[in-house]
């Protein structure tokens, strides 16, 4: 967790697996870090006038448009792909020196600032064509929880509610956080431990009737969710 103490005393909190961008005057940063793990973190301060000489006013303007970062006190929190985010954490590589290492510290952090606007722009454009997307995710949801047998394609579900399967499965990942799949696996192995614990169903025949063809690939999949195999978990409850 870092904190980060504004000009007016509001603390602000970085959440793991997000960046966190602000605009403000001055910055007290305090690093609080709970954990037996080794931690690398990156953070870039700069001054606005050296912002507008990298990208220019206009590009500015719209980067901060991007990130609702509209005035001096505002911050946020984002997620951004790795292979964006990183490249601040490798722009002062140790065998460079002097202006050599200064130049190719400023062409990291460019390449870093074009690609987090277009990324940023990307997502608001693409967000926004999610939230016109006019289809019932609420019967979507009600219709997924009642598949039985072999988990159907995104594109047989997409054609029945005339959508993109781009389009259906971020609108779905937007409203319940995680993907279609992800949703139906995770409901399907919910179900078959419950049927483990509470029925005397072979496990073979529990694996077919929730999709899977190989009970190998249930058992796999099985103990990644939970931790123990479905025949360990029937025994401990025996």
């Amino acid at each position: 967790m870092i904190t980060i103490n504004h000009k007016n005393n509001d603390r602000i909190s970085r959440v793991s697996g997000f960046d966190l961008f602000g605009r403000t005057e001055i910055l007290d940063v305090s690093q609080i870090l709970l954990t037996d793990e080794d931690i690398h973190c990156s953070i870039l301060f700069i001054p606005e006038n050296q912002l507008i000489k990298f990208l220019g006013s206009e590009e500015v303007e719209e980067l901060f448009k991007n990130l609702g970062l509209l005035q001096i006190t505002d911050y946020c929190q984002i997620k951004v792909p790795d292979s964006i985010s990183m490249q601040i954490a490798n722009c002062t590589p140790s065998h460079l020196s002097g202006g050599i290492r200064q130049l190719f510290a400023n062409s990291v952090i460019l390449q870093y600032l074009v690609d987090l606007n277009i990324y940023i722009s990307f997502a608001i454009n693409f967000k926004n064509k999610i939230s016109n997307a006019k289809f019932d995710l609420i019967g979507l949801h009600t219709e997924l929880l009642q598949i039985s047998g072999v988990i159907p394609t995104l594109n047989d579900i997409a054609k029945k509610y005339g959508v993109s399967p781009a389009k259906m499965n971020q609108a779905f990942f937007e409203k319940y956080g995680q993907s279609i799949y992800n949703f139906l696996s995770n409901q399907r192995l919910e179900q078959a431990h419950h049927g483990l614990l509470k029925t005397d169903i072979p496990m073979k025949t529990i694996a077919h009737k929730i999709g899977y063809s190989h009970v190998n690939h249930f058992i796999t999949a099985f103990k990644n969710k939970f931790g123990v195999t479905p025949g360990s978990l029937r025994k401990e409850n025996n």
